[in-house]
């Protein structure tokens, strides 16, 4: 049996694994955490219950760290290391261990195995904001321990990780007194002993990484149905511990009822000392400023709520494009106020989507859907936020909401714990709806950009007199880009005394004409009134219509 750390390139980039090839693993850690010296003091007992036949396990840790002792079921291991460099992200650069184990023929055999690493380093790379956006991405540290706060992301691997692993977890945190520590999953008991304060976590969900912080956190909690809510607020937002109590509370209430089970034993909403809105499994990392400002709207903390099912419990094939944004935008951000609030309000909230996303993708940046990953600039929330809440709202329309409801629980019944790619979300809505939905993906999916539509010309022709009640036959002749998109909307016709027909088209060509009856010739016209469909807001204005008697 041997080990060692071979000059592996590994990209960081804190993306969702692929494929789980290992099977279950347990990890036993135990941390101490000295935010004075920026100092991890760790130790990590991983059992495997399943082992690869090539009877190799590969351990990523932080670069940075010092590996003090590896055993392999109680054996100690003579190893040498090797620290090799890697890009981070865009930002900067960070270094990475891999150590890689070769196991014996009669170990690979008999499972279980066990193997205990001890290690320590500092880790202070203070947390930057991504370009062009006001917080900070996950991967943009790798990992801080400071006396003004400890954030750990799983991407630092600031315990050992098992590539393409899922793992529970009974995690340990030991701080000084006074600090309070927050991760996944569930807190069994909390103990002071010579001025240092120790957590013990349980996380019961099979997860790839835990992310970790810590501050001098003031705790409230409460239970609503055996979930325990709670929020981690530093000391002079204490007072506000209520409000988001309650504002949990309400989201969960209505989600659950949504979405189904809540899948994780607690919420807690986490202030952060650097700027972030960031959701993890069972939490979220809310910056000061918004905590402070009372941020307890659906598209702030009920965002994060609506992620704990998509991308926290159903995750993202993010290779293949990232839908979980779209999803949560719409069902959070948009989908609450279309309940609670007015239709006005919900209009305005599909304008606004409708705007940012004309706004920023011009058609020289625009790029499809499938190739969104991440959020790095306003151009990737105008197509991957905006863009796609509004895809999923012209589905709704267009398989109905029965189906597009019972295809979004479906979603969470079928692929928790699973990887969802686009490809997925559309055999799940077509078995929803009954519907091929081959055209709708292509469309709205696959290709960039969105329609361009106008009315070139509307006429008006008079009815003749006879029998028959008076009227006018409007000609509609639209015009739309090339290749021309499969689109329903409708047309708004204002008539005398302020009166408004709504008139329902469907267009599925480049030039396309259409009459419409009035009972009297129309005043003006406008399209796409309702706001139900992503169109580029070209000569959107209200329009007037030229008026001649149609010849007997």
């Amino acid at each position: 049996m041997r080990i060692v750390l071979p000059p592996v390139l590994v990209l960081f980039l804190g993306i969702p694994l692929t494929g789980w090839a290992m099977g279950h693993m347990h990890d036993d850690l135990d941390v101490r955490l000295d935010p004075d010296q920026h100092v991890l003091q760790g130790h990590a007992t991983l059992r495997f219950t399943e082992l690869p036949d090539h009877g190799t396990i590969r351990v990523q840790v932080h670069a940075d760290f010092t590996v003090e002792e590896i055993q392999v079921n109680g054996d100690p291991l003579d190893f040498w290391e090797e620290t090799i460099e890697t890009q981070n992200s865009p930002s900067g650069e960070v270094r990475q261990r891999v150590i890689r184990i070769e196991l014996s023929d009669e170990e690979v055999r008999r499972p279980p195995v066990t193997l205990r690493l001890s290690y320590h380093g500092q880790m202070h790379d203070p947390p930057r904001a991504a370009p062009g956006l006001r917080f900070v991405r996950p991967d943009y540290t790798a990992g801080y321990i400071d006396p003004e706060g400890v954030y750990l992301p799983g991407e630092s691997r600031w315990h050992p990780q098992v590539p393409n692993t899922l793992a529970t977890y009974t995690l340990s945190v030991t701080l000084p007194a006074g600090w309070e520590s927050v991760t996944s999953g569930r807190e069994r008991s909390r103990t002071m002993t010579d001025g240092l304060f120790t957590t013990v976590w349980e996380v019961e969900t099979p997860l790839d990484a835990l992310t970790l912080a810590a501050n001098r956190f003031v705790k409230a909690q409460r239970v609503w149905r055996d979930i325990e809510i709670a929020a981690y607020l530093f000391p002079e937002h204490a007072s506000l511990a209520e409000q988001y109590l309650q504002a949990t509370q309400r989201y969960l209430e209505v989600y659950t009822r949504l979405l189904g089970p809540y899948p994780f034993p607690k919420f807690a909403v986490v202030e952060n000392f650097f700027p972030s809105g960031l959701g993890f499994p069972s939490f979220t990392l809310l910056g000061h400023r918004v905590i402070q400002r009372g941020y307890t709207q659906p598209y702030a903390l009920g965002h994060e709520i609506v992620h704990s099912w998509f991308g926290n419990s159903v995750f993202n094939a993010v290779t293949q494009g990232n839908w979980v944004e779209g999803l949560t935008t719409y069902l959070a951000n948009y989908l609450y106020e279309e309940r609670f609030g007015t239709p006005s309000k919900a209009r305005r909230l599909r304008q606004r989507m409708v705007h940012e996303y004309s706004l920023y993708a011009s058609p020289d940046l625009e790029y499809p859907l499938t190739q969104f990953h991440y959020k790095e600039r306003p151009l990737d929330n105008a197509i991957g936020y905006q863009k796609a809440a509004m895809v999923f709202h012209m589905l709704r329309r267009e398989i109905g909401d029965e189906a597009f409801f019972r295809g979004v629980r479906m979603l969470v019944e079928e692929w928790t714990g699973r990887q969802a790619a686009w490809s997925d979300l559309q055999q799940v809505f077509e078995r929803a709806s009954g519907e091929d939905l081959t055209w709708f993906i292509k469309q709205w999916v696959q290709r960039p950009g969105a329609p361009q539509i106008t009315i070139a010309r509307p006429t008006v022709q008079a009815e003749p007199s006879g029998d028959s009640p008076r009227g006018v036959w409007v000609q509609l002749p639209f015009v739309q880009s090339r290749p021309p998109y499969r689109v329903r909307t409708d047309v708004e016709f204002l008539l005398s005394a302020n009166r408004v027909i709504r008139v329902p088209v469907t267009l599925t060509r480049g030039r396309q004409t259409l009459a419409v009856w009035m009972p009297e010739p129309p005043r003006r016209l406008r399209l796409h009134p309702a706001l139900h469909y992503t169109l580029l807001p070209i000569r959107r204005r209200r329009r007037s219509l030229s008026y001649s008697p149609r010849r007997s």
